[in-house]
Order: structure tokens, then sequence, then C-alpha cells
């Protein structure tokens, strides 16, 4: 029981203390921020924000990548023709505003770690 008091009280402290990073950058008619490589700026959002993307066309052509921190965050997808602008939002992991998602959240690990360190605690003890 103790064992489990302790898992939850390792996950509500993490979780309130954990602050989403998204990369943070912006491309007009240039490749800058459409692929992620390691030189892409990054920013820790305040509390309460997702991740964004937000991307525009023109004639289905990309003209324009935005990613950043966003705290009103909706994805939608407003093209017509080919053009107009899509955003997608994310706040399940850190850096999931990137080129490739990530699906694992941190928190997670952390929970299975700790969990597997109760569980050993309580088989040895």
């Amino acid at each position: 029981m103790k064992s489990l008091l302790f898992v939850f009280t390792v996950c509500v402290l993490y979780g309130g203390v954990q602050a989403l990073t998204c990369y943070d950058c912006t491309s007009v008619f240039v490749d800058n921020c459409r692929v992620i490589d390691a030189n892409t700026s990054q920013s820790n959002c305040s509390s309460g924000e997702s991740c964004r993307v937000l991307t525009t066309y023109l004639a289905d052509a990309i003209t324009s990548v935005l990613r950043d921190c966003e705290s009103s965050c909706s994805a939608a997808d407003v093209r017509l023709l080919g053009t107009g602008a899509v955003t997608t939002c994310c706040s399940d992991a850190d850096l999931c505003n990137g080129s490739g998602r990530v699906t694992l959240e941190t928190s997670m690990v952390v929970l299975m770690i700790v969990s597997i360190m109760a569980a050993l605690t309580a088989i040895s003890g």
C-alpha cells in the first residue's frame, strides 16, 4: 500500500512541475523550419500551452511554416483549392511539433521506472 501511495505522489508532483518544450521557428519560402535538425531553436511553454505547427499553402505549395507554443491552439485545415492554412496542435510530449512525432511521453517513462522500483521494493521488503 505504501508503494502505491509513493508512486501516486511522485506522479502528481512530477506532472505538476513538468513544462512542455516546443520547437520555435519560422520559415517563409525557405526550409529552415520545415525540416527539424540540431540547430532548430526550442522554447519552454507556459503552463497550459500546447505546441503548434502552422503551415500555409499557396496552390498546394508550402509557403511558410511556424512552430511555437500557443495558449489557445485549435487544430484546423482551412484550405480552399490548395490555398490556406493547416494548424496542428499537440501537448503529449516535448518537441511534439517536430517533423517526427514522439509518442511516448516523458511522464510515462518516469511512471514505469517508479512502478518497477516500487514493485522491486515490495518484493524484497
